[in-house]
C-alpha cells in the first residue's frame, strides 16, 4: 500500500456515523487509525440537499414566470449565472441555451423597443431594471414579460456586478387592463351622449 494515501472508510454503528482514515505504515502489518463522528456533517448535508432540491422546486414551478441571475464585469457583456427552467415553459428555450447566450432572449424583444432596454440598462449599472417587454413567446405569438431585477450592492467575488431578477408574463393582465381602459371610453362617450 502506498502510505501517503489513507484507506477511507464509511461506517455506521447505533445511529452514529463514524469516517474512518487507515494510514498503512508500510510494512502492512501496522496502520495508523483516526476514526471520526460525522453524524452531524452528514445531516447538515443532507438538510442542505433537501434546502436546495426544495429551492430549485420552488423556482422551477412558479407560474407563469422565471428567476434569473445576471452578471457583468467592468465593460464586457452581461450573461446569465443563473436562470430556472420557466424560460423553457415560456420562450421554448432550454436554461442550458439561455445560459451559454443571454443574446437569445434578446432576439425575442420587439426590436422596436430594444433603444428603451439599452437605455434602461445602463439606468440599471446604478440601481433596479424594471421594464415590460414585448417579446415573442414560446407559442409564436408577442406577449408582455415584465422584468424585474435588482442589483445587489457592490461586487461579488469576481468583480462582477450581480442583479437578481424575476421575468413573469403578464399578457394577460395586459390585454384585460386594455379592454378595461375601451369600455371605461364607452362608458364615458354614452354618458356624454345627449338625453332626449
Amino acid at each position: 500500500c502506498n502510505s501517503s494515501q489513507p484507506i477511507t472508510l464509511n461506517d455506521s454503528r447505533n445511529g452514529v456515523e463514524y469516517l474512518s482514515l487507515l494510514y498503512p505504515l508500510g510494512d502492512d502489518e501496522h496502520v495508523v487509525a483516526i476514526a471520526m463522528d460525522v453524524s452531524a456533517r452528514n445531516a447538515d448535508a443532507r438538510a442542505l440537499q433537501r434546502s436546495e432540491e426544495n429551492l430549485r422546486h420552488l423556482t422551477d414551478n412558479l407560474p407563469h414566470s422565471y428567476l434569473y441571475q445576471i452578471a457583468q464585469e467592468a465593460g464586457e457583456s452581461r450573461h446569465f449565472v443563473y436562470v430556472s427552467s420557466g424560460v423553457e415553459r415560456m420562450f421554448g428555450l432550454t436554461q442550458k441555451t439561455v445560459m451559454g447566450d443571454l443574446s437569445l432572449l434578446f432576439q425575442r424583444i420587439d426590436p422596436a423597443q430594444m433603444p428603451a432596454v439599452r437605455e434602461a440598462q445602463a439606468r440599471a449599472l446604478d440601481g433596479d431594471f424594471h421594464m415590460d417587454l414585448r417579446m415573442l413567446r414560446a407559442d409564436g405569438r408577442w406577449g408582455w414579460i415584465a422584468m424585474h431585477s435588482r442589483r445587489r450592492p457592490g461586487l461579488n467575488e469576481n468583480g462582477q456586478i450581480i442583479w437578481d431578477g424575476v421575468a413573469t408574463d403578464v399578457t394577460d393582465q395586459r390585454r384585460d387592463e386594455d379592454l378595461l381602459k375601451v369600455q371605461a371610453r364607452r362608458s364615458a362617450a354614452l354618458l356624454n351622449l345627449p338625453q332626449q
